[in-house]
């Protein structure tokens, strides 16, 4: 089985995040796509996230329905913080014979020689690269070239539309009071209506 794994902070998730993950679906002709919330990251600001009960919510309802996309808890039960290569190197252990295939923004690609045990990561799994800017396609292929060399990393692009979605941007949009309908799944949306979500006061402390 190819398995691809799509995590973030999801804060909130968001449709630029699903199409991503159906072009890299359907591309690299994966079995399963496990949508996977983090925990605690090291590598992420202390802003405000919201808990990862509510963040894992709107994963599971974003999702709802579709036979290819499911969620994992898996960091998000983990204790302390999370680091890529125990995430990989636990689904490698459990889906022994499967393929792995790590899905990251090109702005990731670029810090990924930062992260804990950069070397597990690549031997663990598969990079599938979302390409923002197109503009700078070419120093994307230079960093592929220097992290195969420096590390044989298998790493390949996702050849998915640019969508300039943000969950930041979701977030102030919310909290000025404007709709985010055409951002978010609609039962995301909805969610986060009725709950009152990301607005000035749930935000505060």
């Amino acid at each position: 089985m190819k398995l691809g794994i799509l995590g973030g902070t999801f804060n909130p998730i968001h449709n630029g995040h699903l199409i991503i993950g159906q072009y890299a679906l359907e591309e690299y002709e994966l079995d399963k796509l496990l949508i996977m919330p983090t925990g605690l990251s090291y590598l992420k600001s202390r802003d405000f996230v919201l808990s990862r009960e509510e963040r894992a919510k709107m994963v599971m309802l974003a999702i709802e329905g579709e036979d290819h996309f499911e969620f994992s808890d898996y960091e998000i039960k983990k204790e302390g913080n999370t680091y890529t290569c125990e995430t990989l190197e636990y689904f490698k252990r459990i889906y022994p014979k499967d393929e792995l295939f790590f899905i990251i923004g090109e702005d990731s690609l670029f810090s990924m020689e930062s992260w804990f045990h950069p070397e597990l990561i690549f031997k663990y799994a598969d990079i599938l690269v979302a390409v923002r800017d197109r503009d700078k396609s070419q120093g994307i292929e230079e960093k592929i070239k220097e992290l195969k060399e420096g590390y044989r990393a298998r790493i390949h692009l996702i050849h998915s539309p640019r969508i300039d979605i943000s969950s930041t941007a979701i977030r102030e949009r919310i909290k000025e009071g404007k709709s985010v309908r055409f951002f978010l799944p609609d039962k995301v949306n909805d969610y986060i209506t009725e709950n009152k979500v990301y607005t000035s006061s749930s935000c505060e402390g």
